[in-house]
């Protein structure tokens, strides 16, 4: 009754849940119980706190449920200060507390988060959704131990929620205690089978003790349950990676394909597993210089499936399968040229020469063309230039074949065609013509819109900006970004097992991403740091027009892209909390001017994300960017697809090393990995005296690199905050493809 007058009410609410806490518990779905504690009658002194309570002056529901639909909205600010006027007018209202606490944990208001939710509680110590946010944002914040408390508090109260066990097993797994984190999402899963997080979270924790094949158990356990779950697509695919053998079922290979198509999960999650599949099932054929495309298309229907989702969707990242694939692309050439026309086509015939039209635009027509072909294949594009030209419309099956060896946007007249389009197109083609002339049409559009933030003078940046105006890097599609935190959170996540003490300086942080590229890094930044504000400036205007593009599709809208020089952008007014740097530097003239001028820019105190190239990393590479100089081949597409002809058929084994990356099969990617105009490399003691002599405190490199983490502290136990660098310096020596990528790391200007 006092609820229904006053659902607010403190003692009424603590009352109610004590009485509730002792009632029995209703069997689960499917014949499941809890279990159970001794039955007991009701408690007197609930009952007397009952009768004891009195209506006092609660908000309204009504200004309760506007917060909340502030909060959902979005807008924080205005909900922190709703929520304060309330608490201001109603201080016993514990519920407006917990609300105030969330919009101001949001805000990036640690403390004052902190603060709210702790009145909660004093106000209300049984009301567990305040325990489990103060929790959650203790583990934001990096600081774990706090978090555990606040889990293990409600689970005094309550050890029957699965949640809060779930979430001190994701405490336990940022403390890389990985036993008692699946403790903990075992427990889960006994109180709610069907919890899905808690089946993604286990097949983590089972990871971080190397059981992966456990690990690709309990993903697709989440994933019967959910199929459409993304954590769950990512770590299924993680895990699979490492399992020594695969038992490719039907089922398997259509998680496969769900994952190819699900641009949050991101193709290259799994293109190698899936060249595993594709070799094992495609053994036979290999190695058959008489396969037909017939033989392709007869593949059974999973396998044929996981084929064309990998044409339409990843690079093929294998040597033995492009060479198998070129050759059954120039098959289908053969039978169009010895018809003389169009002949037509089964549906699945149809589906492969459209996979191989997309694969064709994905590695910008890197595969080896023979002069025979390219006779062939000037005949075929004169005769479908003609047929437009007078007037008609070409051939769909005609328009993949040319597709697969050429871009079609580069060609007048099938260009002018495809805009010109009002309907008369399958949907199929109309999907290829969406992604070969429509979306470079739209960033032709967007250059002329981009405007120049500083002058671009310097030599090599001049070199540097024609380079990636020719061949813009990467070209990409999915994107897979982790739910936003604030950007202190961000980062004390991004440096586990470190977790310092990061007080945010602003709640809408601006952040600068100099050297974005086609926009992928900029993105995943806007995304996922919370209320940010970001500039990305690049040399390149074709590669922003791209980023600018892919930024319009996923609607994001607090970032900004602008041409601009590293080295001039002293030259800007706004400063920034956060700049991010990635595989820029080390391609300038002088590293160290570019990051002085980036320093300029940052706030005191401010956070720094720098990427560089490893010397010990780099050897094969060096070598064979001499390799390329002696033999004279060229940066042009042709030039790149002599090279790649010359690496098939040599034994070099740096070549076999490099066939090893995803770079390799791309023609914007051979160039960035061996053809690039300028390259500085670096080691740990050289970085070790730049953040020296530039007053930056380090502070990790990124958990891109966890499962080294978790090696070099077995090689270095006393330190396990992963922070010297001369340790470092000696584990690379051991280790030397570890930064294989890059150095990626952390660090923090002096305030």
């Amino acid at each position: 009754y006092i609820l229904k007058e006053d659902p607010q009410n403190a003692e009424a609410q603590k009352a109610l849940h004590n009485l509730r806490k002792n009632r029995k518990k209703p069997a689960r779905k499917g014949g499941q119980r809890h279990r159970q504690k001794k039955r007991r009658g009701p408690d007197t002194a609930s009952i007397l706190s009952l009768r004891a309570a009195r209506p006092r002056r609660m908000p309204k529901q009504a200004d309760v449920q506007a917060i909340i639909a502030l909060f959902n909205a979005g807008q924080l600010a205005e909900a922190e200060a709703k929520a304060l006027k309330l608490v201001r007018k109603y201080p016993g209202a514990f519920m407006v507390f917990n609300l105030l606490g969330t919009a101001r944990a949001g805000l990036g208001k640690f403390d004052k988060a902190v603060a709210s939710y702790r009145k909660a509680i004093e106000l209300n110590p049984d009301f567990v959704d305040t325990y489990n946010n103060l929790g959650v944002v203790y583990r934001q914040y990096g600081q774990l131990e706090q978090a555990g408390a606040c889990y293990r508090e409600v689970l005094k109260i309550d050890p029957e929620i699965p949640e809060v066990h779930n979430n001190l097993g994701n405490v336990h797994k940022d403390l890389i205690q990985f036993e008692e984190a699946i403790i903990c999402y075992k427990r889960a899963l006994e109180i709610h089978p069907s919890y899905v997080e808690a089946h993604r979270n286990l097949g983590t924790a089972q990871m971080g003790l190397g059981q992966h094949e456990e690990a690709v158990g309990s993903y697709i356990s989440a994933l019967r349950i959910d199929p459409e779950s993304v954590n769950a697509l990512l770590g299924f695919a993680g895990a699979l990676q490492r399992v020594g053998s695969i038992d490719a079922t039907a089922y398997i290979k259509d998680l496969l394909i769900l994952c190819f198509n699900k641009p949050e999960v991101g193709s290259e999650s799994v293109y190698s597993i899936s060249h595993r599949v594709l070799k094992n099932d495609l053994h036979e054929l290999l190695g058959a210089d008489t396969s037909t495309p017939h033989d392709v298309v007869n593949l059974d229907a999973s396998t044929f499936g996981l084929l064309i989702a990998h044409l339409k969707n990843a690079l093929i990242a294998d040597t033995d399968l492009e060479v198998f694939l070129a050759r059954v692309r120039s098959k289908l050439l053969d039978l169009r040229t010895e018809s003389g026309r169009e002949t037509p086509a089964g549906e699945e015939e149809c589906r492969l020469l459209e996979a191989l039209a997309n694969q064709g635009f994905l590695n910008e027509h890197v595969w080896h063309v023979t002069d025979a072909e390219n006779s062939k294949l000037d005949a075929l594009e004169a005769e479908i230039t003609g047929t437009i030209h007078g007037g008609g419309a070409p051939g769909e099956l005609d328009l993949y074949l040319l597709g697969a060896y050429r871009p079609l946007y580069a060609i007048e007249h099938i260009r002018c065609w495809a805009l010109e389009l009002n309907g008369g197109v399958s949907s199929r083609l109309r999907s290829f013509l969406k992604y070969t002339i429509f979306e470079p049409e739209r960033e032709r559009v967007i250059r002329r819109q981009i405007k120049p933030l500083t002058s671009i003078d310097d030599d090599v940046s001049m070199a540097v900006r024609s380079q990636y105006e020719e061949n813009p890097y990467p070209r990409w599609d999915s994107i897979s970004v982790a739910a936003p935190r604030h950007y202190t959170g961000q980062i004390i996540h991004s440096i586990a097992p470190y977790r310092p003490a990061l007080e945010p300086t602003c709640a809408a942080p601006e952040i600068l991403i100099a050297g974005c590229g086609t926009g992928r890094h900029p993105i995943s930044s806007a995304m996922g740091f919370q209320n940010s504000n970001v500039l990305a400036v690049d040399l390149s205007l074709t590669s922003l027009s791209y980023a600018q593009r892919k930024a319009e599709e996923l609607n994001v809208r607090n970032i900004r892209f602008a041409q601009a020089d590293i080295l001039k952008l002293g030259e800007l007014e706004q400063m920034f909390d956060i700049i991010e740097c990635g595989g820029v530097l080390h391609h300038m003239a002088d590293p160290e001017a570019g990051l002085k001028t980036l320093l300029e820019r940052l706030k005191p105190g401010g956070f720094l994300r720098l990427g560089l190239y490893s010397e010990y990393a780099r050897q094969k590479i060096i070598r064979l960017r001499q390799l390329i100089s002696d033999k004279a081949f060229k940066s042009t597409l042709q030039g790149i697809r002599e090279f790649r002809h010359y690496a098939r058929e040599s034994d070099n084994p740096d070549i076999s090393q490099i066939q090893l990356s995803y770079d390799y099969y791309a023609a914007s990617g051979v160039r960035d990995l061996v053809f690039h105009v300028q390259e500085h490399r670096f080691m740990i003691p050289q970085i070790s005296k730049l953040l020296d002599d530039h007053k930056l405190e380090f502070l990790g490199f990124t958990t891109e690199i966890l499962n080294d983490k978790v090696y070099y502290m077995q090689r270095f136990p006393d330190d396990l905050d992963c922070l010297n660098l001369e340790n470092w310096h000696k584990f690379e020596q051991d280790h030397p493809r570890i930064f294989a990528g890059m150095y990626q790391f952390w660090c923090r200007k002096a305030a």
